[in-house]
């Protein structure tokens, strides 16, 4: 729990600050993922782990913490991600909105953890929800697609580009996990994913997940970065 004072000194140094820090968050139970950005550009990411020790991808690894109580799953995130929002202290800080229709027990537990950090960032970290800020996933993913190359922007059916009645390209809805890495590979920033492996492999016992995750905190992060505040990363040629 953070002091009243401590919260007031946060606040202060935020005001008084003249770089811009802004966290991208993908959230989710087991690859919580954040990258924070200086100015625009990256420096930071973390990525928090949990859920259930009796799922299989779950067993024997050596990071982060597992419980069979999704209510002590959500209280360890909420604590290790306030933590390291009040050690990077950012300006701004960008979250994924839930999916529109979503149901099922993951998906409110989800819904939960958005609300509820939400509401702790203010009260807690004492953020005006005007710097709490929301990015669709189609939006996400349109400054993902950006970052494709050549015709991997567009949308293919047995390797062929999928043309509209109208007669234009199908763009690439990037629904894919390895597009997202392919776009963040395509930055200056591709070392975000060193060090990171992703669930299902045997390496995953010992290298932390969140290897697809963190390129959706980045790109979350880069679409207010540039719809907001007016920065800009250069496109591939």
């Amino acid at each position: 729990m953070i002091s009243s004072s401590e919260r007031r000194q946060l606040m202060r140094e935020r005001g008084d600050r003249n770089e811009h820090l802004l966290v991208g968050i993908d959230q989710s139970f087991s690859n919580y993922a954040m990258v924070l950005f200086k100015d625009g550009v990256p420096i930071e990411r973390v990525v928090y782990h949990t859920g259930d020790p009796t799922a299989k991808k779950n067993k024997g690894k050596q990071y982060g913490k597992y419980f069979e109580n999704p209510i002590l799953q959500l209280d360890y995130l909420y604590g290790e991600v306030l933590t390291k929002l009040a050690e990077w202290n950012p300006n701004d800080i960008v979250m994924e909105g839930l999916a529109f229709g979503s149901t099922g027990q993951y998906e409110r537990n989800l819904a939960a953890l958005y609300f509820g950090m939400m509401v702790s960032l203010h009260r807690e970290l004492g953020y005006n929800y005007n710097n709490l800020h929301t990015v669709t996933p189609t939006q996400a993913k349109a400054v993902a697609r950006d970052f494709m190359i050549g015709d991997e922007k567009y949308h293919k059916e047995n390797g062929i580009i999928t043309t509209l009645r109208s007669g234009k390209r199908k763009l690439n809805p990037m629904n894919e996990k390895p597009e997202i890495v392919k776009a963040l590979q395509n930055t200056p920033y591709g070392w975000l994913l060193d060090g990171y492996t992703r669930d299902g492999l045997a390496l995953a016992r010992t290298r932390e997940t969140g290897y697809h995750d963190i390129g959706d905190a980045y790109f979350i992060g880069l679409f207010v970065l540039e719809n907001t505040f007016g920065y800009k990363t250069d496109r591939p040629t």
